[in-house]
């Protein structure tokens, strides 16, 4: 069995708190070969259903004095048949909101993260890492950080994260993470945010 650990971490942004909480179920038998081997990425399965899976389909914006709060939680599948990789820096980085504009995904929100190396965490094939998002940030025409980049807020989203095929050397040392997985092993199903 699997086990299970749980983590909370809180990263200080000026002016504004970014706090993220996040459990997750990993494999910890040592990565193959292929996932550390320095000649392109491994062979990766195609997607079946998104990866990213949001709790809900809907989500109610908190806006107040040109703040918005909001938690979204969701699960990240590992159906990649092989071990992926997030980074990490006082706990994982967290991920982005793209916006669905006309036929086109554009990145609506991306938090600041520390510029900081831990050890990667590694979710096994067919392992799932439970993670809630939870964002306090600026609307947009306001000068506070972060804050959302498009011009209205509510409408369709996606999660956008950063997940990784390899490493660059041992998996249990900081290491710097490699060869990006494809967009539909990084993305979630669409949902929407309305106020």
């Amino acid at each position: 069995m699997t086990p299970t650990f749980r983590a909370a971490s809180v990263g200080l942004v000026l002016p504004l708190i970014v706090g993220c909480v996040r459990s997750a179920r990993v494999d910890t038998a040592s990565p193959t070969s292929a996932s550390l081997s320095n000649g392109g990425s491994p062979s990766i399965r195609p997607a079946k259903a998104p990866a990213i899976r949001t709790a809900g389909r809907r989500y109610l914006l908190n806006d107040s004095a040109g703040i918005v709060r909001l938690t979204i939680p969701f699960t990240y599948r590992n159906e990649t048949g092989r071990t992926v990789y997030l980074p990490t820096c006082r706990g994982v980085q967290p991920p982005r909101l793209e916006k669905l504009v006309g036929d086109r995904w554009i990145v609506a929100y991306a938090p600041i993260v520390s510029f900081c190396q831990d050890v990667p965490l590694a979710i096994g094939p067919g392992d799932r890492f439970d993670y809630t998002m939870r964002i306090i940030a600026g609307m947009p025409g306001t000068t506070l950080v972060p804050r959302f980049i498009v011009s209205e807020v509510p409408g369709t989203y996606r999660v956008l994260w950063e997940v990784f095929a390899g490493v660059e050397g041992n998996p249990r040392d900081p290491v710097p993470v490699k060869d990006l997985l494809p967009l539909e092993h990084r993305v979630s199903n669409p949902f929407e945010l309305a106020k």
